[in-house]
């Protein structure tokens, strides 16, 4: 009886072992379940099944090395993130400096060609004044010349005027009317009376001697004025140092500068030599 009741005690015994190894077991089971099926519904989603005590330890390490995972990796994530967002910053801004850096070449580019189209007008502007000045300094050259000569002819006519009165203005009628003669005829012509005036070329007071002469034509009652050329080649034997005026014998004459003579039935009856003697008996018949 004894052993019998041993034994049952013992099946007994070994019965609840079992029966609590199989509960156990069966729980472990609905743990792993529970677990996997929490993960299946929360996926990408942060999840932790806290451990049950009665819970194997390998699956208690299991869950809680995912739960580190899960957290590693949502840090990797958020580093990531940050990390992409400071890359598109970091993107942006040198996109922006590329940009700005562009604008600032092409508008330093504008300036430069804008400053040579500047310069461009300016040398332009500055040619066509130059040639303006130039211009205008040839025409006031131009003018300052013309008015010297005018103011130079206006003082040379009030100097002949005031010496010699009344007779410039009579220049323009005074043309020559009287006729030129070899000094080998001054004592052979038609006239009884008359007037030769034999001139030097290089007299510088022939001019006045034709205004004198001119005028003294108009005069009534004026005499005949011959005009013979010392200077003509046909002439020369007539000219010399020392003047022989008062001859009969028309070979016999000599001129040694510019001389007014006057005939009186083919002899020399007046002589006036030099320009001031001339000019002097000129002036007087002329009265």
């Amino acid at each position: 009886m004894k052993k019998e009741t041993k034994k049952k005690t013992t099946k007994a015994a070994t019965s609840k072992k079992t029966t609590a190894a199989k509960k156990t077991t069966t729980n472990k089971a609905n743990n792993i379940k529970k677990a996997e099926t929490t993960k299946n519904n929360n996926n990408k989603k942060l999840s932790y099944v806290e451990p049950d005590n009665n819970m194997p330890k390998e699956v208690s390490k299991k869950l809680d090395l995912e739960k580190n995972n899960k957290n590693n990796k949502a840090k990797n994530n958020s580093v990531n993130n940050n990390k992409a967002k400071v890359e598109k910053v970091v993107t942006e801004n040198n996109s922006n400096e590329n940009k700005n850096k562009e604008i600032e070449k092409n508008t330093k580019l504008n300036n430069i060609v804008n400053t040579k189209e500047v310069k461009k007008e300016e040398n332009k502007k500055e040619e066509f004044l130059l040639q303006n000045n130039e211009m205008t300094n040839f025409i006031k050259i131009i003018l300052a010349v013309v008015g010297i000569v005018l103011v130079l002819y206006l003082v040379t006519y009030i100097i002949n005027k005031n010496k010699y009165p009344d007779k410039e203005d009579e220049k323009v009628e005074a043309s020559i009317q009287y006729d030129q003669i070899l000094v080998n005829k001054v004592l052979s012509q038609n006239k009884n009376e008359y007037y030769v005036l034999a001139k030097m070329k290089d007299d510088k007071y022939n001019d006045t001697y034709d205004v004198y002469v001119g005028s003294y034509t108009y005069k009534e009652g004026a005499l005949k004025i011959y005009t013979a050329d010392l200077s003509s080649a046909f002439n020369k034997n007539y000219v010399s140092d020392e003047s022989n005026l008062y001859v009969s014998n028309v070979d016999d004459i000599k001129f040694s500068k510019s001389t007014l003579i006057k005939i009186s039935n083919g002899q020399v009856v007046e002589a006036y030599e030099g320009h001031e003697n001339i000019v002097a008996h000129l002036n007087s018949i002329v009265k």
